[in-house]
C-alpha cells in the first residue's frame, strides 16, 4: 500500500488497518496521528501537538483498535492515554503512570475492555529479559488501571 504523502509524514512509528478499510498512521515525527482512506488517500488528522485534550504533549508512539471501534493512543512518555473515533475526533483521555513499552494487547472483550501488556524500562540496555511486566485493564468511560505485575 502506497500512502499519499499528502499530511508530510516524517516518521512513522505505527499503522493500523481499521475495520472499515480505512488506515490510521501514527507519525512520530510530527507528534500526529492521521487517517488515509482504503485506497491510501489522505483524510485527515486525529489529535494534535499540544496540552489540551486531544492533544499529544509528548509523542503518540502506540495505537490499536479497541473492539468499539475507537483507538486507544498512547502519548509517551507524558504518560497519556487517549481514545479518538476515527471519523469524529477526540473521545476521552487518561493520565497513566506507565514506566515503560506497550507490548501490545493481551485480550479484548466485546464491551470495549482491552488489556495491554506494559514492559518496565531497565536501567540496563541489556538486562531487557528481566524487566517487570505489568497487566494493564482500558475500559471505555474510566481510567486504566493496573491489573497485576509479573
Amino acid at each position: 500500500m502506497a500512502f499519499e504523502a499528502g499530511p508530510g509524514l516524517t516518521s512513522v512509528r505505527s499503522v493500523v488497518r481499521l475495520r472499515d478499510g480505512s488506515w490510521v498512521l501514527l507519525d512520530r515525527g510530527n507528534r500526529e496521528v492521521y487517517v488515509f482512506d482504503s485506497d491510501g488517500r489522505f483524510s485527515h488528522p486525529l489529535g494534535r501537538s499540544g496540552q489540551g485534550p486531544g492533544e499529544f504533549n509528548e509523542m503518540p508512539t502506540w495505537i490499536a483498535e479497541m473492539p468499539d471501534g475507537a483507538l486507544l493512543i498512547r502519548d509517551w512518555p507524558a504518560g497519556q492515554f487517549h481514545r479518538f473515533d476515527a471519523g469524529s475526533g477526540f473521545l476521552e483521555g487518561w493520565d497513566v503512570e506507565l514506566s515503560g513499552s506497550v507490548l501490545g494487547i493481551v485480550w479484548q472483550d466485546g464491551e470495549g475492555a482491552t488489556v495491554l501488556a506494559e514492559e518496565s524500562a531497565s536501567s540496563a540496555p541489556n538486562e531487557r529479559a528481566r524487566n517487570p511486566v505489568s497487566i494493564v485493564e482500558v475500559r471505555p468511560g474510566s481510567p486504566p488501571g493496573e491489573r497485576d505485575r509479573f
